[in-house]
């Protein structure tokens, strides 16, 4: 294993960025060290935007210091499949490039500072995507990624969607409840471990049911 594992970081999401660095040798020219950030941080985090963090992301926070962004590939095997390689529909999965926002270049005033350079605007208003809880953490063929701050889940949503939303679909985006409402049937992963799995590991994922169906190692 290429990772100096410290003995107090035994978190799960430490065994997926293990995958990381085995995966892309050529983002870590160094082992990675241990994350500093201190559950003062994750309290001034929370107060910051205002929103308790879900514990599998705390458990990220908490694991190793990252690149603040990287770019890695993710394998889908739903409608993706089809829908980017439809010259090989027969094919069973794309592999996919995304640009991930880890954001942890840094302590906790450039992390705060990173994540708010990576937020956008939601619709046509002054309200953003973190107001309303959604951290933004990647981005892949014209879709943004984000964290759900409340529930703890994925989603996905195309570009054109952000003001679809409101104009076509009437969504009035000043109400964060009607946006994660809306936001509910754009679920990628079903909690942050499972994001964590498809960017680390190559694993194979079917976005449709949001299941792994096997290792593609």
């Amino acid at each position: 294993m290429l990772i100096n594992r410290e003995k107090e970081t035994n978190g799960k999401a430490v065994t997926y960025l293990d995958r990381l660095q085995e995966n892309y040798h050529d983002l870590f020219s160094k082992p990675l060290q241990k994350s500093e950030f201190t559950e003062t941080d994750i309290k001034l985090i929370e107060t910051e935007w205002g929103y308790k963090l879900p514990k599998p992301y705390i458990d990220f926070l908490q694991s190793y210091q990252l690149p603040k962004c990287c770019m890695v590939s993710v394998s889908f095997c739903g409608d993706y499949a089809c829908c980017y390689e439809t010259e090989q529909e027969d094919d069973l999965f794309v592999t996919l490039e995304m640009e991930w926002y880890t954001a942890l270049g840094g302590d906790v005033k450039e992390f705060l500072s990173s994540v708010q350079e990576y937020d956008m605007p939601l619709g046509a208003t002054d309200d953003s995507f973190l107001d309303a809880g959604f951290l933004k953490i990647g981005n892949f063929e014209g879709y943004f990624v984000f964290l759900d701050l409340v529930t703890g889940e994925v989603v996905h949503i195309y570009h054109e969607e952000i003001y679809d939303m409101s104009i076509v679909y009437g969504v009035d985006v000043s109400d964060y409840k009607e946006v994660r409402n809306y936001l509910s049937s754009c679920i990628l992963c079903k909690d942050f471990y499972d994001f964590l799995r498809l960017v680390c590991t190559r694993d194979i994922y079917n976005e449709d049911c949001l299941e792994f169906i096997l290792s593609n190692a």
